[in-house]
């Protein structure tokens, strides 16, 4: 946006420039479009060379971008109308402002500054009749601004809010409130090119909860849900301590993933099965007497794969060798 309305700036003032000196009538203008020709040409060239590297260039940028425009409507609404009324810059006062997506505070003090040094101007350069005229419609201008800039910005950010609330619940598992299928798919996605080129150390862990079907059989699916819910909370509570990225991959299946290279990745599976049968939450046909978990681990430097893929196959291969020898444990591929 910033390079767009910085080249639309630019382009219109170099239009300007070039009528000034084509059309004789346009001759008093010959001394206004070309310095704003010149500073909108600048504030492009900061936009498409040195904004997009630095968040405060780009503040810097868009201020200049809109100090510019306004210098620029004063300029012609007070030394090019002394013989009339500014009433176009009446129109640019009223829109500036809603053109910020900001606090009230700064926009409104922004048009507050701007009305001020117009109205002061006007009042030097202009006669009675006229700057009366203008300083009555710049104060009037003012403060319908605000009143528009004030409905169109809450309407702005209750639109932002919503758009986040549906990012949000796109990538959000509904039941357990951890990240869902897809967030885990994006997540991954941006660790692919570093696993391709050994950059970051990547360690996945497949945890399955032992027999729930079973468990659903037994106690209901309500039940079953209050369990997910249980272990979406423990998990949740170990992906904040650890760092960890944690997804619902299934219906009774998560994936965590680490990429601290430091990670003691046995210790750390060894202590998700232990925090979930530490709860003890009962499972009468369970071998443990309560709700279980198994969970296979694959680490991309100790040959656990070099891709995603491969990443998360290993760790299913693992967690099923769990599985086979008793569940209620964690196994290590390659181990």
């Amino acid at each position: 946006m910033l390079k767009k309305l910085s080249v639309l700036g630019a382009g219109l003032m170099g239009v300007m420039t070039l009528f000034a000196f084509l059309f004789p009538y346009l001759y008093r203008m010959q001394s206004l479009y070309p310095p704003y020709f010149i500073a909108y040409a600048l504030i492009c060239a900061v936009a498409f060379t040195l904004a997009q590297k630095h968040r405060w260039v780009r503040l810097a940028t868009a201020s200049a971008l809109i100090l510019v425009t306004a210098a620029f409507g004063m300029h012609l609404g007070i030394f090019y109308t002394l013989n009339g009324n500014a009433n176009l810059y009446m129109v640019f006062l009223i829109i500036l402002p809603m053109l910020f997506i900001t606090t009230p505070v700064f926009t409104r003090c922004f048009a507050f500054v701007v009305c001020a040094v117009f109205s002061v101007l006007t009042f030097l350069f202009k006669d009675v009749a006229h700057y009366e005229i203008d300083i009555t419609n710049c104060w009037v201008s003012y403060v319908i601004s605000m009143f528009g800039t004030y409905m169109i910005n809450t309407v702005r950010m209750e639109n932002i809010d919503a758009r986040r609330r549906l990012y949000d619940e796109a990538l959000i598992d509904g039941l357990t409130q951890l990240n869902n299928r897809r967030a885990f798919n994006a997540y991954m996605e941006t660790l692919h090119p570093r696993l391709l080129t050994n950059a970051v150390r990547v360690t996945a862990y497949m945890i399955d909860i032992d027999i729930f079907k079973l468990f659903n059989d037994t106690y209901g699916h309500i039940e079953g849900d209050a369990c997910l819910i249980e272990l979406g909370r423990i998990f949740g509570e170990l992906a904040k301590e650890h760092d960890l990225f944690i997804a619902r991959y299934g219906g009774e299946e998560f994936i965590a993933i680490s990429t601290d290279a430091a990670l003691d990745a046995p210790a750390l599976g060894e202590k998700i099965v232990r925090a979930v049968f530490d709860e003890r939450m009962p499972f009468a046909l369970s071998p443990y007497g309560c709700v279980t978990v198994s969970v296979g681990c694959a680490d991309s430097r100790a040959g656990g794969g070099s891709n995603d893929f491969d990443l998360v196959n290993n760790a299913d291969m693992a967690l099923y060798y769990a599985k086979e020898h008793g569940r209620n444990r964690f196994s290590m591929f390659g181990a």
